[in-house]
């Protein structure tokens, strides 16, 4: 089947297009959208902990683990110590 040399010419043209595009973008948009990704990270509030520090404080004092391993807390005047 033969084709007409106009038609051809638009072919290879289309063909040439499709080769000169890349296939991912270059690398300034790469960096571009994972600075944009990084910096609506950073902008989300952070939820705060559900602990606060007595109540860690109170889980290492009562810790029957600790306690059965010898760990001993006691006052120090700054908080506790062991």
């Amino acid at each position: 089947m033969s084709v007409d040399p106009k038609e051809e010419d638009v072919s290879m043209y289309e063909f040439d297009s499709v080769l000169d595009t890349p296939l991912r973008p270059g690398i300034e948009a790469m960096v571009t959208m994972d600075l944009d990704a990084d910096l609506a990270e950073i902008e989300k509030a952070i939820p705060p902990t559900p602990f606060t520090p007595e109540s860690i404080e109170h889980l290492f004092t009562t810790s029957a683990i600790l306690k059965s391993t010898g760990v001993i807390f006691e006052p120090n005047g700054k908080g506790l110590s062991y």
